[in-house]
């Protein structure tokens, strides 16, 4: 297991300070949901999962089927007190007749920003960077969020002091530096920009043990 060190989650901070888009959308969204806590009114549910899909990219199309079916969870508890199974119960959106699809990467985000000290971001990025990381990675990770968090959370024990929030940054980060290359893995342009130009400085989102010698 190849695992980051503070310096490595310092440097994926520095970084993502660069990314003066990103910091100004999580601004945005981070504020508007600590303003409107509660899931108990549609309209406000609305506007959290326009919003959270419009500056994250979460290719959520049915908006207004999904406020609803927030609604109806009556997640307010459930997210307070940090229980998992509620990303799942909102990523699990039915859209018409029987079917339905899994929006774990919004449903995870829409927690995280309830509450940012309780839930983990999942991406393709983050999965990709734990996959890294861990070296042998259980299959499951990609396809069950308490897998993928209890990873995460194993993670964040082992570097003290260190919030999901920061987790989340780094392996975001990581995840994208290490597909830097790939075009077709849809890594942010400007970032891949920054990795060119900063060539020194991001190679130290290298896991210690896997640098180059």
């Amino acid at each position: 297991m190849l695992l980051p060190d503070i310096e490595n989650v310092k440097i994926a901070y520095e970084i993502y300070q660069e990314q003066k888009e990103w910091v100004l959308a999580e601004k945005i969204v981070t504020s508007f949901f600590a303003n409107n806590k509660s899931n108990k009114d549609e309209s406000s549910i609305f506007l959290k999962v326009k919003l959270l899909n419009s500056l994250y990219n979460t290719n959520v199309f049915a908006i207004r089927k999904m406020a609803r079916h927030i609604l109806h969870l009556n997640a307010d508890n459930d997210l307070k007190s940090g229980k998992i199974e509620i990303v799942e119960k909102i990523a699990n959106l039915k859209l018409e007749k029987d079917k339905s699809k899994r929006f774990i990467s919004f449903a995870s985000k829409y927690c995280h920003f309830h509450e940012p000290h309780k839930y983990a971001i999942y991406d393709k990025f983050a999965l990709r960077a734990l996959i890294e990381i861990i070296g042998s990675p259980n299959k499951k990770m990609g396809r069950d969020y308490r897998t993928y968090f209890e990873a995460i959370k194993d993670l964040k024990n082992n570097l003290q002091g260190v919030s999901f929030v920061q987790i989340d940054r780094y392996l975001w980060l990581y995840g994208q530096y290490i597909k830097k290359d790939k075009k077709s893995y849809g890594v942010q342009e400007a970032l891949i920009k920054f990795f060119n130009r900063e060539v020194e400085l991001c190679k130290k989102l290298i896991p210690r043990e896997n640098k180059e010698t």
